[in-house]
């Protein structure tokens, strides 16, 4: 049985490791493009990004300030048993967010779609998306 804790513990971690490292054919593109370029703005934009990825590596911040919204695709085995089924998904990634959020790890930038309205912790109607 795998409890609703153990499943916000890998989401909220799933999360972190989304806005804090760079995937390496990500990084090799970038690398690749740095040593490519010759327009010295180009490259200093570069030269920033990869300085960034390195930075959020050590702890130091998020790979880009603009973390999007979020969204978590999941594959489970059909077999698995989920404290609470299945549905439990989706509260799990409520709470992941909203941990997620309040380490800093994602900026709290939904709103409400009608009220405008912004709860500080990314959650909503249709948000998290799963």
């Amino acid at each position: 049985m795998i409890s609703t804790e153990t499943l916000v513990m890998a989401m909220t971690e799933a999360v972190r490791r989304a806005v804090t490292e760079l995937p390496p054919d990500v990084e090799r593109k970038l690398l690749d493009a740095l040593e490519e370029e010759v327009e010295p703005l180009a490259k200093q934009h570069l030269q920033a990004s990869l300085e960034n990825a390195r930075l959020a590596k050590a702890g130091e911040g998020l790979v880009c300030g603009d973390t999007g919204f979020p969204l978590f695709s999941i594959n489970v085995n059909p077999n698995a048993q989920l404290e609470g089924g299945f549905d439990a998904l989706r509260g799990a990634a409520r709470i992941a967010t909203s941990r997620a959020t309040a380490e800093s790890l994602l900026r709290p930038t939904m709103v409400d779609p009608l009220t405008r309205r912004n709860p500080g912790d990314n959650l909503g109607p249709g948000m998290p998306k799963v």
